[in-house]
């Protein structure tokens, strides 16, 4: 479980003027009046940003780990590649002859779509998804995980409550809901020799595992979050980024050898993004972010011997991104990121047990911003 109005009313008193007016005051008073009318009418109305990523003009690229301030209209896709990698991982299916541990190695393969409509200046909605294949890079890890796929929708309302363009400062607050669901299969689960060790409750024994049973693994998630974001420039070629959220979910897994399980993550994050751009001298930007969740994971079921219901565990994870951009054109995003995190778990219990897990990966985004 360890592996995301006020409303104000005001009165206004206008008092009453005699329309006494003598003949000799009639005509100056009508052309007072349409001189005033004319000058209202020639008042310019405010026009709209020529870049609402901009600030200060710097214009900011957006973050593949946070989420930005701006409020756009743009259609953006990723599409990636990465490994997970833990050593030291105790089999949850006992093979005969296999190690009492091995190394996880999982491949994956990722394509992402992030979508925002502005419904008005300061009003937008987005929806951000995905679909994921992975599989076991290693004999064991093919053996003990297997393959799956994965998808993942994240609608989200984002409303702008600053956007000053002589400060160089933006804001915004955004809300959003999380779905996901990950099936597969693990070929160590089909082997009738084979036997469980996990338990499938608190006081049932290990018991062996058919030719199918046991084989498919479903994982479900459903939620949701708020966060803060804003932006600053730093003169004409730097910007920073920031973003701090929580965010609660209830996750069920299970397949055929253990109970289903439910777990409830509650995750408060925070990260930031420097980002350089230096058009026009030259159409070549880049951006580091970081970013670090503190999740504490509540159960009400588990198949894991070494925690009891109702224990929390808790697991922290930091993410570092860098990536080269192209900014000739302000519309356009156009770049290669590179990513590295480290995940650390805790689950309390009789014999409380830790973990630590590495990932590493790139993807390439493109998007274009109307």
């Amino acid at each position: 479980m360890l592996r995301r109005a006020m409303v104000g009313a005001f009165s206004l008193a206008i008092p009453t003027i005699p329309t006494v007016v003598m003949a000799g005051d009639a005509q100056p008073a009508a052309q007072t009046s349409r001189v005033q009318v004319t000058a209202n009418a020639a008042q310019p109305k405010p026009a709209p940003l020529a870049n609402p990523r901009a600030l200060g003009g710097f214009v900011f690229q957006p973050p593949t780990t946070l989420e930005s301030p701006f409020i756009t209209n743009h259609v953006r896709i990723e599409t990636g590649a990465g490994l997970l990698m833990q050593n030291a991982v105790k089999p949850e299916i006992a093979t005969p002859g296999a190690p009492a541990t091995y190394d996880l190695r999982l491949g994956a393969l990722q394509q992402r779509v992030n979508v925002g409509v502005a419904l008005t200046p300061d009003l937008s909605l987005g929806f951000d998804g995905g679909v994921m294949g992975y599989a076991g890079t290693n004999a064991q890890s093919a053996l003990q995980v297997g393959s799956g796929v994965g998808v993942e929708a994240r609608p989200a309302l984002k409303i702008a409550l600053v956007n000053d363009q002589d400060a160089g400062f933006a804001m915004s607050v955004r809300a959003y809901g999380t779905a996901m669901r990950a099936m597969g299969v693990r070929p160590a689960a089909t082997d009738k020799r084979v036997v469980t060790t996990q338990q499938t409750s608190q006081t049932s024994k290990p018991r062996a595992v058919g030719a199918a049973a046991g084989s498919n693994v479903d994982v479900s998630a459903l939620g949701g979050g708020v966060s803060l974001s804003a932006a600053k420039n730093i003169g004409r070629f730097v910007g920073v980024q920031m973003e701090l959220g929580g965010e609660v979910s209830r996750v069920m897994s299970g397949h055929a050898t253990q109970t289903r399980a439910s777990a409830y993550p509650h995750t408060v994050y925070a990260g930031t993004a420097a980002s350089v751009d230096l058009s026009p001298i030259a159409p070549v930007g880049a951006m580091v972010e970081y970013r670090i969740d503190h999740s504490m994971i509540s159960t009400d079921s588990t198949s894991n011997a070494a925690a009891s219901m109702g224990d929390v565990a808790r697991a922290n994870m930091h993410r570092v991104s860098a990536g080269v951009y192209y900014t000739a054109r302000q519309n356009l995003v156009l770049g290669a990121v590179g990513t590295y995190g480290l995940a650390q778990g805790h689950v309390p219990g009789p014999s409380a047990t830790s973990g630590q897990a590495q990932f590493a990966g790139g993807r390439f985004t493109v998007g274009y911003f109307f």
